[in-house]
């Protein structure tokens, strides 16, 4: 490519040199003035990337156009995902949890393979019989093995090659390769296990055992059995290792008798195989569980806090950042009223406490207050209205955003205060408003409602007040703000 951008240039300087077919001059000299008023090439080099929104499917792979098919991991099975592609690269950024974005493996049909090193070289779709003869895996093969795979019947030819690929994955390209002209050598054939211990062999460089001579267990099986069922240790964790896959699997409620059956007769490699097993469904289960705490709080815009100014936050006296950043209040099944004038950041701010109890397993709702108030009276015209109060029950954390910004009626006010009353002393809610508690009778249009709503809050709630200038005004483009400001 650098040498084709070499030669680009050399052309269109030469094409510079001509005379121009009306002015008469050199072409070059025409712009000369211009090339004076261009400006420097930025240090930065251009990323040019073309992003996408793309579904993987329950295997975690995203297919692009329609046939390249990119593995980007179980762990974003059946997500959403931006993915940029870019000339020799394929990158994808997660949706949630935010910008870190991952190499994507590439596809399975255009990997090529390397003759040395663990390079997956039979990751290319050589496994498919009829893409053999153009393979790129079968030119890196020896003369004899090639010679035996090309006259094997399509379904042989196919295991073989299923062979090759599970001892690369395990030894190593070389030690597999090297692993199957042996056993072709010795035995005539292709055997997968004698194919995949041979390349294991290769690979920890040790050499074949003699079989007209004692066999000691011990270089076969790290972990055989001595009498009365023990097995023998090779090292000091192991017992710490038993005690963390017995919590893993109680965690997945698997019973203690299967368990002990388990350790009763599996090999140090087997626990090993199923512990992972274990661990990879916890973790998917826990970024399954976030995923859903996520689409059910229905935050309008995801915010957290990283950047966020306190400067202008005020908090009460004897309470601290930390205590707040902390959640506490949330186990302890406080109120927080978040005051101040429109665009001071209080919406920001509680979405952002809403997304860090998330983030530790909590659940949380996010309720414009006047939406609320209209789902509310629609439930109870259709007679779902207790469901609904289950629903929100269920919440550790309510968000009454935009709390008095517009007035209810009387009995909006009392289904709204149905869902007040029934989280006192039971869940935390964070209100946000620019009313002052003087005027919340004018909002639920009964002062002795607005007096008991209040009376809840202050007994187990903190007022927080936001001043300064409002975040919008200061960052708006219509008074000629930049825009990445």
């Amino acid at each position: 490519m650098p040498a084709f951008n070499a030669r680009l240039l050399e052309r269109c300087l030469a094409l510079g040199d001509k005379d121009h077919y009306r002015k008469g001059g050199r072409e070059t000299d025409l712009s000369a003035e211009d090339r004076k008023a261009l400006l420097a090439l930025p240090e930065t080099r251009f990323d040019v990337v073309t992003w996408k929104r793309m579904k993987a499917d329950k295997y975690g792979i995203v297919t692009v156009e329609g046939r390249h098919r990119y593995a980007a991991g179980p762990e974003h099975a059946g997500r959403e995902l931006i993915v940029g592609l870019r000339a020799f690269e394929v990158r994808a950024a997660s949706m949630p949890p935010g910008p870190a974005s991952r190499r994507i493996r590439a596809p399975t049909a255009t990997t090529p393979p390397a003759a040395s090193g663990p390079s997956r070289g039979s990751g290319c779709r050589g496994d498919r019989p009829g893409a053999w003869p153009n393979s790129q895996v079968r030119e890196a093969l020896p003369d004899p093995l090639r010679e035996w795979l090309d006259g094997q019947a399509r379904a042989v030819l196919a295991e073989g090659l299923r062979t090759l690929r599970q001892a690369e994955r395990e030894s190593g390209w070389a030690n597999a390769v090297a692993a199957m002209a042996e056993i072709l050598e010795t035995t005539g054939g292709i055997d997968r296990a004698g194919v995949c211990l041979a390349a294991a062999r290769h690979a920890a460089g040790t050499e074949p055992v003699a079989y007209d001579e004692p066999v000691d267990p011990t270089r076969i099986r790290p972990g055989v059995r001595r009498e009365g069922g023990q097995r023998m240790s090779q090292r000091n964790e192991e017992r710490t290792d038993i005690d963390r896959l017995r919590a893993r699997a109680r965690a997945l409620f698997i019973s203690q008798a299967t368990i002990d059956d388990l350790l009763a007769w599996a090999t140090p490699r087997q626990l090993q195989a199923v512990d992972r097993l274990l661990r990879t469904e916890l973790d998917n289960r826990e970024t399954s569980k976030r995923a859903r705490l996520l689409r059910r709080a229905r935050f309008p815009v995801p915010k957290t806090l990283d950047g966020y100014d306190f400067t202008n936050v005020k908090l009460p006296d004897g309470y601290a950042r930390d205590e707040l950043l902390s959640l506490d209040f949330v186990g302890r099944a406080q109120d927080l009223v978040f005051y101040g004038k429109t665009g001071r950041g209080k919406t920001h701010l509680a979405t952002a406490l809403g997304m860090s109890a998330i983030d530790r397993g909590m659940n949380v709702r996010f309720l414009p207050t006047a939406e609320l108030v209209l789902q509310l009276g629609r439930a109870k015209r259709e007679g779902t209205l207790e469901t609904m109060l289950k629903d929100i029950a269920k919440a550790d954390l309510i968000i009454l955003d935009e709390f008095g910004y517009v007035p209810f009626d009387v009995d909006g006010a009392r289904l709204l205060y149905q869902v007040i009353a029934g989280s006192y002393e039971r869940r935390s809610i964070i209100f946000t408003t620019n009313i002052e508690f003087s005027k919340w009778g004018t909002i639920f249009a009964d002062d002795k409602l607005a007096a008991s709503i209040i009376d809840r809050i202050v007994h187990h709630g903190r007022l927080i007040e936001f001043t300064g200038q409002s975040h919008r005004i200061s960052q708006a483009l219509m008074f000629g703000k930049p825009q990445n400001q």
